[in-house]
């Protein structure tokens, strides 16, 4: 029977994150010809190709992607093992900042779990836009910050890959030719700016017919069959419905991450095992596991694919 040493995995893991073999060597702390090495009983022991050459480059293949998916909760749940065998006794407190997407479901559910976890750590949750949390994250006001995009800050930790998709009602229809009625923030946002500029270059005609400040608003209208809007495939509530992508002859949105931002010298011992604690929280939440989906072939390395990446304001 084939096992997976976790060295292979986090090697995997670099690999992703870095884009490349000796990046990778130096995340883990190996030479190169040792990283290649790793990689080449990685698919020895599936059986199947993770990596293929594009060029001078090398990339994960969509078999590598479904790998590293799995390959990230294992080693979360190996995190989670180690970090309950070692765990002190904590006191203090966290500062989160997150975007709404993680206010209605995730964000509660892991603050009630850490809360049992460390009873005398004090938290303190802001639920605002992403760049208003990376602003403060930036001005020390905040220790961690989860966001749906925004892959780009030098504070990045992926978590996990997501699709845009365009979200409704069950029961609401696009007729042919029609004007597509949109729910939107009312404020900058990164989504509503992608879903315009793809409908305007598919020559589609559309208009705004509901704003709202709130992500909650947002949900309400599109219950209400008022309009259609554009999230994250990470969490839709229930009464909403993901459509695919050609649904009603409407642009494919493209896709995003799942991230978390923190800078890892500025946090203690104490603290970084807390926010250890919420990307294993993210990772290992099996509720969201339909979102994950293969990377699209013909990307040059082991980073999303530009100009298709989207990050959000909200």
């Amino acid at each position: 029977m084939y096992t997976i040493d976790p060295d292979l995995l986090r090697s995997l893991v670099a690999f992703d994150e870095t884009g490349s073999l000796a990046r990778a060597a130096d995340r883990v702390g190996r030479s190169e010809s040792a990283v290649s090495l790793q990689m080449k009983r990685l698919e020895e022991g599936f059986g199947r190709a993770i990596f293929a050459r594009q060029g001078r480059r090398l990339a994960l293949t969509d078999d590598g992607y479904m790998v590293l998916h799995h390959a990230r909760r294992i080693l979360a749940m190996h995190e989670e093992l180690m970090s309950f065998v070692r765990r002190p006794p904590m006191s203090g407190r966290v500062r989160i900042a997150t975007s709404q997407d993680f206010g209605e479901e995730t964000l509660p559910r892991i603050l009630r779990n850490l809360g049992r976890q460390y009873p005398k750590v004090k938290f303190e949750v802001q639920v605002e836009g992403g760049l208003h949390g990376l602003e403060a994250l930036e001005k020390g006001k905040v220790d961690v910050v989860l966001t749906v995009g925004l892959s780009e800050h030098p504070s990045t930790h992926r978590l996990r890959r997501t699709r845009l998709a365009w979200i409704s009602s069950p029961d609401f229809q696009l007729k042919g030719n029609s004007i597509v009625p949109l729910v939107v923030f009312n404020h900058p946002c990164r989504f509503k700016q992608r879903a315009i500029e793809l409908l305007n270059e598919a020559d589609i005609r559309w208009e705004i017919v509901f704003q709202s400040p709130s992500l909650s608003g947002l949900w309400a209208a599109t219950r209400a069959g008022i309009g259609i809007t554009v999230r994250s495939s990470y969490w839709i509530p229930t009464g909403l419905v993901m459509q695919n992508s050609e649904w009603g002859g409407l642009p494919n949105l493209g896709e995003t991450d799942i991230t978390i931002h923190y800078y890892e010298h500025a946090l203690s011992a104490e603290l970084l095992e807390i926010v250890r604690y919420i990307e294993r929280s993210i990772l290992l939440d099996s509720t969201h596991d339909e979102t994950f989906f293969s990377a699209p072939s013909g990307r040059p390395d082991g980073h999303a694919q530009q100009g298709k990446q989207v990050g959000d304001t909200t």
